[in-house]
């Protein structure tokens, strides 16, 4: 073999999606994202201009987004504000919280699975704080 095809890679295997009981292929993701179980508060304005606030958890979280565990969801296209407390609770009396604007891709309502219900956000504006 020479160097040149040593050196060559695969192309990267596309993400997997679970819909439903079937899994399908899907390459949307541009950023990882890390399994992560960590309580959320969020708000939304609604089309009335009324604010509305929600509690959940995250499911995952990623440098681009998060996919947040919720029984209430903003609608799709929504912005919002995050406040994401980290778990593993207390470290030298300090916690840890990272505050986010985004907007919300996509919402998964009651009727699906209720392990899945919640929503898919990307955040742009992201800071993180130590109490």
């Amino acid at each position: 073999m020479q160097k040149d095809e040593q050196m060559k890679q695969a192309p990267p295997a596309p993400s997997l999606e679970r819909i439903g009981t079937t899994v399908v292929a899907s390459d949307r993701r541009k950023a990882l994202r890390h399994a992560l179980r960590a309580g959320v508060i969020f708000s939304w304005e609604g089309i009335e201009g009324k604010r509305y606030e929600g509690r959940g958890h995250t499911r995952d979280l990623g440098q681009r987004g998060a996919f947040i565990v919720a029984p209430v969801c903003p609608p799709s296209g929504a912005r919002v504000s995050l406040s994401i407390t980290f778990p593993g609770g207390v470290v030298e009396g300090r916690t840890f919280r990272m505050e986010a604007q985004g907007r919300v891709l996509r919402a998964r309502r009651a009727s699906e699975a209720a392990s899945d219900q919640g929503f898919a956000v990307t955040h742009h504006c992201v800071n993180l704080f130590s109490n």
